[in-house]
């Protein structure tokens, strides 16, 4: 028991001398001092260079926000001029007018047909049965 306790003291013994050692014949490093100033200044003007280019990014930015809330803006009053149309269809499609002084209903199917909607969507709109639109469909195509 009394050698490992003279062996730890040996190791302290040493320890503390190369910590004494190290403390007073270190040599001060006048480049350390300089060196960290140097660093400083690079990363300063790399940090304003980077500031600068987010400034730049973010008016970039800035101008494609106002200009897809302009397009944004011109499609909401596409749909809603679209949505009215659809609506005047709709309604125009529910009241087939069949009085006498109107137009022929085959007429305006033919009309309809040459404008390019399908024969379904005539007799539903016209009030045909659909034989009489595949028909006047059939007609039309000869």
């Amino acid at each position: 028991m009394m050698l490992w306790g003279v062996i730890l003291l040996i190791i302290n013994l040493a320890l503390i001398g190369s910590i004494f050692y190290i403390l007073l014949f270190r040599k001060p490093v006048a480049k350390a001092q300089v060196a960290p100033a140097v660093v400083q200044d690079e990363l300063v003007q790399k940090l304003s260079e980077g500031i600068e280019e987010v400034k730049t990014v973010f008016e970039k930015l800035e101008t494609r926000s106002v200009d897809l809330s302009r397009y944004e803006n011109g499609l909401k009053q596409r749909q809603a001029v679209l949505e009215e149309l659809i609506e005047k269809a709709k309604a125009s499609m529910n009241s087939p007018q069949r009085e006498a002084g109107t137009e022929d209903v085959y007429s305006r199917a033919l009309k309809m047909l040459k404008s390019g909607v399908p024969a379904g969507e005539i007799a539903r709109s016209l009030g045909l049965l659909s034989g009489e639109a595949e028909l006047l469909s059939s007609l039309h195509r000869m």
